[in-house]
């Protein structure tokens, strides 16, 4: 009775790891090298690292999650400052498939300052150029997340997010939070998971029987 119930939860755990290798995967970055377009206060509220650290987010977040509202969850430049460069170390090397960009909300009058046109730029953990995106253009004074797919680029560990302009504000830019997703795994890779999955369980019957005729 205890093997059988044994068997059962390891092939659900299994299973459990087979669906997770066929989802794209949320990835914060693990720190912020370096920041042209300054912060407008280096810790608490406004500071730079607030667009990392999933503060204003559910726990486990995903793409799809509402960011709460509020200075205390944001980042904001310094005054006099709406441009420039962030670069990300994501912490190891992936193959990312989207930016996701919680912009600036500023209540319901908005106040500009959220992020229009910026450019990404992918590099590897030598910091070889990979891969630069066309500009992208985001959104203002919106909870909601905001996708950006591209083609995948794969062993990504750094990324250089370029604020090309903000939305019209004269001092600030300001956003809530960045994160990046992995690409989900192509057909081919999908089909050899699920037959590495089946012949896991074959084995695993396999190894019931033999042990049913040995105590039969």
């Amino acid at each position: 009775m205890f093997h059988h119930y044994g068997q059962k939860t390891t092939l659900s755990l299994l299973f459990l790891f087979f669906l997770s290798t066929l989802q794209a995967t949320v990835i914060s970055p693990l720190a912020i090298l370096s920041n042209s377009v300054g912060e407008f206060s280096p810790t608490g509220a406004f500071a730079a690292a607030r667009i990392i650290d999933g503060s204003g987010l559910p726990v486990n977040f995903d793409e799809n999650s509402i960011h709460a509202t509020g200075g205390e969850f944001a980042w904001s430049s310094p005054s006099g400052s709406t441009t420039g460069t962030m670069r990300f170390d994501l912490g190891a090397s992936f193959d990312l498939k989207s930016f996701v960009l919680w912009n600036n909300t500023g209540g319901a009058g908005g106040d500009t300052e959220g992020v229009q046109n910026f450019q990404l730029s992918f590099l590897d953990e030598n910091e070889n150029l990979l891969q630069t995106s066309s500009v992208l253009t985001a959104t203002d004074d919106i909870s909601i997340p905001q996708s950006f797919l591209f083609s995948t680029v794969n062993d990504v560990r750094l990324v250089d997010f370029e604020i090309l302009s903000n939305h019209g504000h004269p001092s600030f830019v300001g956003v809530q939070e960045v994160a990046f997703t992995t690409a989900v795994p192509e057909p081919s890779t999908i089909v050899l998971s699920l037959l590495s999955f089946l012949f896991l369980i074959r084995i695993r019957n396999n190894q019931q029987r033999e042990f049913s005729l040995f105590f039969s």
